[in-house]
């Protein structure tokens, strides 16, 4: 598959970037904990744990449970403490945030470009943050960030520095128009291949790769894999990605070759809108996993 390579001044851009990151990431650990880079970040500090959480406001943490988010939210706080009600307004922000978010134009089905949504962005940044507290303060690389949902919901839960790879100039267009619309400055965006870009020198390089790769279907097969091998060779602490759940006995077996270990961490529900031609339903509901993949000294 032909993919569009960046030219000579893309390329020096690039290398300029991940310069600067490299200063920004020895200013972090000089400085310990910062305060969030950004007016619009939603402080997440000691919140309620998820599963303590209505079943309809958060996904559940277990590998057993599968709530519809199209009922994430109750139509009652009746019942909630304070610190309860408190998240899941602070929840209900992100996802509001996320949502003003411009998507694809014209999206490339040899890319497998699926815009993520707003809630299951939010639901996946919010168990990462509460749980993990993987994001604030954290170095954060999002692959295949598309047009930068992921990302901005990193950076306004006040990630450290926040850096978005993705092949796509039009998409990576849409992502910087995002970020500027909400005033953000804690995220670098690079055009790259991620799969066969000089990205070794970053190895475990990352505290957090978050992901939402190609599935994998049509004339892309394994490549979702590919993705998450990336992840896992450039992250020193972990990689939160999303993957259909009918993929999880693969993953399983994947994870133990590699040698790391992982967890589904939050099962979702994704409502994948008829985006290409060859879709015949308006619509269609596909179970999502949210996966934290670690090394085994974690």
């Amino acid at each position: 598959m032909a993919f569009p390579q960046p030219n000579a001044q893309r390329e020096l851009t690039n290398r300029k970037i991940l310069e600067e990151l490299q200063l920004k990431k020895q200013m972090l650990l000089k400085q310990g904990p910062v305060p969030p880079l950004t007016a619009t970040a939603i402080s997440l500090t000691q919140p309620s744990p998820v599963s303590q959480l209505p079943m309809c406001s958060i996904p559940p943490l277990t590998a057993t449970a599968t709530p519809h988010l199209e009922t994430r939210y109750c139509q009652s706080f009746q019942g909630l403490t304070a610190s309860e009600m408190g998240a899941v307004m602070k929840l209900k922000i992100l996802q509001s945030h996320l949502q003003d978010l411009t998507g694809f134009t014209k999206p490339k089905v040899q890319l497998e470009q699926y815009e993520t949504p707003a809630h299951i962005a939010a639901a996946a940044l919010y168990t990462i943050q509460t749980q993990f507290e993987a994001l604030e303060n954290r170095l954060v690389l999002d692959a295949g960030c598309g047009t930068g949902t992921l990302s901005l919901g990193a950076a306004m839960l006040g990630a450290g520095v926040v850096t978005a790879v993705d092949i796509d100039e039009d998409a990576l267009e849409i992502f910087r128009d995002n970020v500027d619309i909400k005033d953000l400055t804690n995220i670098n965006a690079v055009q790259c291949d991620f799969l066969n870009a000089d990205l070794w020198r970053w190895e475990k390089y990352f505290d957090t790769v978050l992901m939402n790769p190609p599935f994998g279907t049509k004339n892309n097969v394994g490549i979702d894999m590919k993705f998450l091998q990336m992840g896992i060779r450039l992250s020193c602490d972990s990689v939160y990605s999303l993957h259909k759940s009918s993929t999880r006995s693969h993953i399983q077996k994947k994870i133990k070759e590699w040698g790391v270990k992982g967890s589904v961490v939050a099962e979702l529900r994704y409502d994948l809108p008829a985006t290409y031609k060859f879709h015949r339903q308006q619509s269609r509901d596909i179970a999502v996993d949210l996966w934290r993949i670690h090394n085994l000294h974690l």
